[in-house]
């Protein structure tokens, strides 16, 4: 019985990092929750902004989505810009409209904007992930420090040229 067991938790701890934890945080709630307490300073607000339609966390992943207006999202691009403790502040662009969904759900509502937050380490990880060294991988992954991007959808409700963009804030396109 004893070495079954040590087999069953010998399992359980090196598969453990295969397994993706997920799930989604309730709509129109405030989030909660332990990995709140790694969060910058800040990030929680832009959260619980009332223009949230939908969120989920994947692993060390936070995913937030958002549906307003250009006013809407010009203050929430102004409370972005004063978060401190973020590798920068960027805002990218893609082309085409934005569906507010999880990825285990099959739709959602549309949305305008998205927040992307991970800690730096774990996102360099999984860009890095068989394309390099287990050193690099083991280095890569204890760099301190925090992404926090927000993504807009240049084919939805909100015209970009009627976004007020503080001036602190990276512009890119998705890809470049």
């Amino acid at each position: 019985m004893a070495l079954r067991l040590a087999f069953v938790v010998a399992f359980c701890l090196a598969t453990f990092a295969a397994f993706g934890l997920g799930s989604d945080y309730p709509d129109h709630q405030p989030v909660i929750g332990a990995q709140i307490a790694r969060w910058p300073a800040g990030m929680r607000e832009l959260a619980d902004s009332p223009e949230r339609v939908h969120g989920f966390w994947e692993n060390e992943e936070e995913v937030f989505f958002f549906a307003g207006t250009a006013t809407n999202f010009s203050r929430f691009l102004q409370a972005y810009s004063h978060i401190s403790g973020i590798e920068k502040h960027t805002l990218i662009l893609h082309g085409g409209t934005l569906v507010a969904k999880s990825p285990w759900a099959t739709n959602g509502p549309p949305g305008d904007w998205q927040v992307y937050g991970c800690p730096k380490g774990w996102h360099n990880l999984g860009t890095l992930a068989g394309t390099n060294s287990a050193a690099d991988m083991r280095k890569a992954v204890t760099e301190p420090g925090y992404i926090l991007e927000v993504h807009f959808w240049t084919g939805g409700r909100i015209a970009l040229a009627q976004v007020s963009i503080p001036g602190n804030i990276e512009v890119r396109r998705d890809g470049k």
